[in-house]
């Protein structure tokens, strides 16, 4: 546990509102970053503000539920507003169409172009030429947004492996979309994406 994970633990246990307040300036904009990226695009700035503020209200309410023999203040925070996350992006979700990418897995779509681009560049079948392992590091990373750490954990590589094997992906589907960059104006953050 940090120092400040350590100051504050104690604080938070008996209800110091500045404890929270303090939480909540150290915490607050990088949360939110993370809520949005879970949200995916669904919703408004105000799901993504209202998600940060029931992370917020749960670490509040739940402070004794928190075992700091299992993990850390922060990473318990952050959990917490995953989980908070996902669960806003599971209702937002059921109001959109969802459409396969790959066999087993689903992505929400805003139509327009997205849809679009995706259709123009058979998306599905481009990734149906990866092997299994690739195809869910793209999947994982661009369509659902986790990051590095929860991947690498996900399928038992380190955070460096993991990182080198999406940037030869990219390279190799670059290869491949490249003769179809010529029909569209540009192209989706997937390949220009930082890993």
């Amino acid at each position: 546990m940090s120092e400040r994970d350590q100051e504050l633990y104690p604080r938070l246990r008996r209800r110091d509102p500045d404890a929270l307040e303090e939480l909540i300036r150290c915490h607050a904009r990088r949360l939110l970053n993370l809520i949005q990226q879970i949200l995916g695009g669904l919703g408004t700035c105000e799901d993504a503000e209202e998600v940060l503020s029931d992370t917020f209200v749960k670490v509040w309410n739940d402070i004794e539920q928190y075992d700091p023999e299992r993990a850390s203040l922060t990473t318990w925070l952050y959990m917490r507003a995953k989980y908070t996350a996902l669960d806003r992006r599971r209702k937002l979700g059921r109001r959109l169409q969802t459409t396969p990418l790959v066999d087993g897995y689903h992505v929400p779509w805003e139509r327009g172009r997205a849809m679009d681009l995706a259709e123009r560049w058979d998306l599905r079948e481009i990734l149906s030429t990866l092997p299994d392992l690739e195809r869910e590091l793209i999947y994982r990373r661009y369509f659902l947004q986790e990051s590095l750490e929860e991947i690498a954990d996900e399928v038992d590589y380190s955070v460096h492996a993991v990182r080198n094997r999406l940037w030869r992906t990219r390279r190799r589907l670059a290869d491949e979309i490249r003769p179809l960059l010529v029909e569209t104006e540009s192209a989706p953050g997937l390949l220009g994406a930082a890993v």
